[in-house]
């Protein structure tokens, strides 16, 4: 999937779960099936060697599964961070990883973005936003010194009404580590 596109099929906001596809468009602009079921799909990250690859089928878990970059080939699937085994609200959603093979997890309805050791799955970090619909992360800026988060800009409940920053994008620096 790297130099690839990668695209989902997702049912409706996951009303039955477990009825979506990851897919892989070849070479030949043929989409192929790589992981299934899912719910939804999400974040998608790349460690530096390109052997292993992270995704998200949101609501709870990120997995790793070795990954070729030769012919999209992935295997081995492992869980490497499961929500549930913490006491955070929201679910994976965007994600990015870091220099030191960190992953950065958007929590969808969790208000935080968080910094995870995949070998371990222990929690290094959170920065937490006043938005509750965090949706996705990246690094950025000229040194890729600058966390980049957006968070969702329509109202799924009348509790977000009180979001005056729902939609908005932030942008902090200062974190110890970045991407390259």
């Amino acid at each position: 999937m790297s130099d690839k596109v990668a695209m989902n099929d997702m049912n409706k906001m996951a009303e039955i779960p477990k009825q979506g596809s990851l897919y892989r468009i070849n070479d030949d602009l043929k989409p192929e099936k790589k992981i299934s079921p899912v719910t939804i799909s999400n974040g998608l990250a790349w460690n530096r060697q390109n052997s292993l690859m992270y995704y998200i089928d949101t609501l709870t878990q990120v997995a790793a599964y070795d990954y070729s970059p030769n012919n999209g080939t992935i295997s081995n699937k492992k869980i490497v961070f499961d929500l549930n085994k913490t006491n955070l609200e929201g679910s994976p959603a965007g994600m990015t990883i870091d220099t030191n093979g960190n992953i950065w997890i958007a929590l969808f309805g969790g208000s935080r973005v968080i910094g995870v050791r995949p070998r371990t799955g222990t929690v290094l970090c959170k920065v937490e936003f006043p938005v509750k619909n965090v949706i996705s992360v990246t690094f950025g800026g000229p040194l890729l010194d600058t966390l980049y988060v957006t968070t969702a800009g329509y109202i799924l409940d009348k509790e977000q009404n009180l979001d005056s920053q729902i939609g908005a994008i932030f942008a902090i620096k200062g974190l110890e580590v970045y991407k390259t």
